[in-house]
């Protein structure tokens, strides 16, 4: 698979997600090739082995990357050679992406649908019913909770899960 704008974009949105910015170089050297050195990585990047090895054991985490590795004769070390698999990444977005709108969908259902006091230092924000079991009062510091509203968190999940919806059916459509 070629990388063209769009997939560029899509795996480096991918990277966000995990917290891997760092690693696009890696994807972008190993990107079409098959059971690349991880040694060879580190000379063409003029990163250390240690770098490498911590960025793409964080994309093996995520499945991004499967490994065969073979015993180095001469030193005998295991060497690690990598793959990198485009169409199981864009497919891991997606779930991703899916799983956002779905924990957005929960959390503004539970705002819309619970009654949640806060302490006036900011200690604790708790349902109605620890309220009631706790007298009102905060589990930290004693002082009474008052009733909050969550008009405004209500406002900006709905206004997130809008634009997540909105992004998901542009790429469908797309």
């Amino acid at each position: 698979m070629k990388l063209n704008e769009e997939i560029e974009s899509k795996l480096k949105e991918l990277l966000v997600e995990i917290e891997s910015e760092e690693a696009f170089p890696i994807i972008k050297f190993i990107i079409n090739k098959r059971n690349v050195s991880e040694f060879k990585i580190s000379d063409k990047l003029l990163i250390s082995i240690n770098q490498v090895r911590n960025l793409i054991y964080k994309l093996n985490n995520y499945n991004l990357v499967t490994y065969i590795r073979k015993k180095d004769k001469k030193k005998g070390w295991f060497i690690y050679y990598w793959t990198f698999h485009v169409k199981e990444a864009l497919s891991s977005l997606d779930n991703m992406k899916s799983s956002k709108i779905e924990g957005i969908k929960k959390k503004l259902k539970e705002e819309s649908d619970t009654l949640f006091f806060s302490c006036p230092d900011k200690c604790t924000r708790v349902d109605f019913e620890t309220a009631l079991e706790n007298n009102f009062k905060c589990i930290e510091c004693g002082k009474v909770l008052k009733e909050e509203s969550n008009v405004k968190e209500i406002g900006a999940l709905s206004k997130e899960l809008k634009g997540l919806e909105k992004r998901k059916k542009e790429e469908i459509s797309n």
